[in-house]
């Protein structure tokens, strides 16, 4: 039986969702399935189908980070349709999506926690490569007790920083991790984020960025940097220790993060601070550049 792909129609919404729902597990509350339609009723463009005459057999999401990075959000095709083909055609539609309408595109990449690792040598057949394997770390408590440098001063970021936080970023990051400007300045500006930056003598020494799930229970330690020639000097537990609080104002129930799973540095960092492991997952990328 021939199959269509698709951008999808209203009536084919209720049937992603039954999907989605059917691979992730049902969802939290009300207030993430509204935020789930609500993105699905946004970015149709973004959403490709697979039908044949009389059900809708797969799908793929997309989430459009920045004009440099695209991910799949999510990719499911039927038991029964598995094999066809679907899956792939799905993602290639995707792709060309971006690729049509996004001329920086460089990277497509999809992230895999351990229960989806069966779904690798699909996305290695379809050009995607490695980019990394993570550790998973969540804290169900807002204890810090650890010593802060007294002479770093933390603040909010300003769109005002972003040079400074820029060469903070080529010092910390390969080319994949790196911020754009674009990526700074949403990330400053979102009400649902935090972002803080750490001086010494006015220059801009580290930042760290945290984030709240739609729901507002649980926090996301997303992002730390600290400037080459500064570290050592407790400029992260000081960020950490502020970050903390800054969840606790948020009545925030758990703290998740996520770290390189081959950097012994960060995992026992991380460990010290109260983190545990949950479980690892795995980057996937695909280039165009």
């Amino acid at each position: 039986m021939g199959f269509t792909i698709r951008t999808p129609k209203n009536d084919d919404y209720l049937s992603i969702e039954k999907l989605y729902t059917q691979k992730k597990g049902q969802f939290i509350d009300e207030r993430e399935k509204s935020n789930f339609r609500r993105y699905l009723n946004l970015n149709s463009r973004l959403i490709k189908v697979a039908v044949n005459k009389t059900e809708l057999l797969g799908y793929v999401i997309g989430y459009q980070n920045n004009e440099r990075k695209a991910r799949v959000f999510s990719i499911y095709v039927k038991p029964l349709h598995r094999k066809k083909r679907i899956g792939s055609d799905l993602l290639h539609s995707y792709e060309n999506v971006l690729l049509n309408d996004q001329l920086n595109l460089e990277y497509l990449s999809v992230r895999l926690p351990e229960k989806y690792f069966s779904s690798i040598g699909f996305f290695e057949k379809s050009g995607f490569n490695l980019i990394t394997k993570i550790n998973i770390y969540k804290k169900n408590d807002m204890d810090f007790p650890f010593m802060i440098n007294p002479n770093v001063i933390i603040r909010q970021a300003t769109i005002d920083d972003i040079q400074e936080l820029r060469e903070i970023e080529d010092n910390s990051f390969s080319r994949y991790w790196r911020f754009s400007s674009e990526d700074f300045i949403y990330c400053i500006l979102s009400e649902r984020n935090s972002f803080f930056v750490a001086s010494i003598d006015k220059k801009i020494v580290g930042y760290n960025y945290n984030t709240l799930s739609l729901n507002g229970t649980d926090g996301y330690y997303v992002r730390i940097a600290t400037h080459p020639n500064y570290r050592q000097k407790q400029i992260s537990t000081t960020l950490t220790s502020n970050a903390i609080n800054w969840f606790r104002l948020k009545n925030v129930r758990r703290i998740s993060l996520s770290t390189y799973a081959d950097s012994k540095v960060h995992n026992q960092m991380y460990q010290s601070w109260g983190f545990k492991f949950s479980e690892h997952e795995i980057i996937l990328a695909k280039e165009f550049i």
